[in-house]
């Protein structure tokens, strides 16, 4: 007795086919995600460099000649920052503008720093790596003030340079 459908199956049916491509997609989504986390850890700890170097930079103008005042225009003609950071008259870092202020260079010798359209993550983790040396917000000045209560939207993170007690005043 010969049974009608006796061929032997060759190939994937469609079942098989579907659910290959299901696992592929959903490892392609798993690796795009890893890689955007990647990417913005990267170009938060970029933005970290870019901001020593500018402090760096500053303090080595201010070292120069104690009264004077330092602006950005200063700074960036210095030729002591990198030219990845500089974008005709303007600081830039990888998460955006970054803005110096040395107006408040003849007192102390301070100077602060903004780095703007920061998302709360990105403003936490900057506070919590630089809180250290810097001033943060006005308000912060130890690794607790970097809790995630204090960057709940979007924003602007200004470093203050250097970390006195007449600032918190």
């Amino acid at each position: 007795m010969k049974l009608l459908n006796s061929r032997k199956q060759q190939g994937f049916s469609l079942f098989d086919t579907m659910l290959a491509i299901t696992v592929i997609a959903i490892v392609f989504i798993g690796v795009g995600a890893l890689f955007l986390h990647a990417k913005s850890n990267s170009d938060v700890q970029n933005t970290i460099g870019d901001i020593e170097g500018i402090s760096s930079a500053a303090s080595q103008l201010l070292n120069q000649d104690y009264t004077s005042t330092v602006n950005q225009a200063d700074l960036i003609a210095s030729g002591l920052l990198t030219d990845d950071i500089i974008s005709d008259a303007n600081l830039v870092g990888p998460l955006g503008a970054i803005t110096f202020d040395g107006s408040d260079a003849t007192n102390h010798q301070s100077f602060s720093i903004t780095v703007a359209s920061l998302t709360p993550d990105q403003a936490q983790t900057i506070c919590s790596q630089l809180v250290s040396s810097y001033h943060v917000n006005d308000n912060i000045d130890d690794p607790s003030g970097c809790s995630a209560a204090n960057f709940s939207n979007p924003q602007s993170l200004t470093l203050y340079y250097p970390k006195t007690a007449v600032r918190m005043s």
